[in-house]
């Protein structure tokens, strides 16, 4: 599990297995089934969804690393569907990570409005983060089901 705690607020990320054990093109085959616990000094809230590609969730684990480095220069993240987003800004020298929760990931008490929760946190527990993303990843490689397929293109680069 990928963890972020500062005060109050926390947040366990659990990539739980792609979505379809078999599918007929890329992106379906590549679906990935997230589960969060978020706590936050408003509420706290588990939930399940499929939520990211294998291609977005390693995206994330670079976002991530770029942000513990000092070197994401503002970009933010954000999946294909934005159920899960995350935004960084310096202060004074220290990241204020904020994960942004909408839909599937949102508490069920507000499907329709993006919940976000902030992280006042050193580097070090961002690439932490970041790593422990990673190895949830491991068990789930990209997979490339059609010969010309996107995730064809992707594993020919080095994705």
């Amino acid at each position: 599990m990928a963890g972020l705690v500062a005060g109050e607020a926390s947040l366990s990320l659990r990539v739980d297995g792609y979505r379809h054990d078999a599918a007929a093109n890329d992106f379906d085959a590549n679906w990935l089934t997230l589960s969060v616990d978020v706590t936050s000094n408003e509420r706290s809230w588990s939930a399940t969804a499929p939520a990211l590609s294998t291609w977005e969730a390693r995206e994330l684990v670079l976002w991530l690393r770029s942000v513990a480095r000092g070197t994401d220069q503002g970009r933010g993240f954000s999946g294909l569907e934005g159920m899960l987003q995350f935004e960084a800004i310096d202060l004074d020298g220290a990241p204020m990570l904020t994960a942004v929760f909408w839909r599937g990931l949102a508490p069920e008490t507000v499907k329709d409005a993006e919940v976000p929760v902030s992280f006042a946190v050193p580097p070090e527990q961002i690439a932490r983060f970041a790593d422990e993303l990673l190895a949830e990843l491991e068990p789930f490689p990209i997979r490339a089901v059609e010969p010309d397929g996107y995730a064809s293109k992707l594993l020919a680069e080095g994705g």
